[in-house]
């Protein structure tokens, strides 16, 4: 392992706060995920995609994250119109093979 391994595991290490019983969210769990945004519970940021943020800022992966505040394991870390929008230009804006387009 590198230099820069080792002090990259070192600081996650040092970064992770471990879950506490009784923490309260930024908003309601019910209220943090919507169509087009995701709000972490930490911190109260509105995001369409939560992995970078959970990473950077808090130093959690999404497990970690979803094991903190007891989250289902499907619990969404990227809203639903970015993925409808990501789909849609990988998917949608080539025709298909042998379909003729209108």
């Amino acid at each position: 392992m590198t230099v820069r391994g080792v002090y990259a595991r070192l600081r996650r290490m040092l970064r992770r706060v471990p879950a506490v019983r009784g923490r309260v969210p930024a908003v309601s769990i019910e209220k943090s995920v919507t169509p087009n945004v995701l709000v972490c519970l930490d911190t109260g940021v509105r995001r369409a995609a939560l992995r970078r943020h959970l990473g950077q800022s808090l130093g959690l992966s999404p497990a970690e994250y979803r094991r903190r505040w007891g989250l289902p394991d499907d619990y969404p870390m990227v809203s639903q119109s970015y993925i409808s929008a990501r789909n849609a230009t990988l998917f949608g804006a080539q025709p298909k093979v042998g379909h003729e387009t209108e």
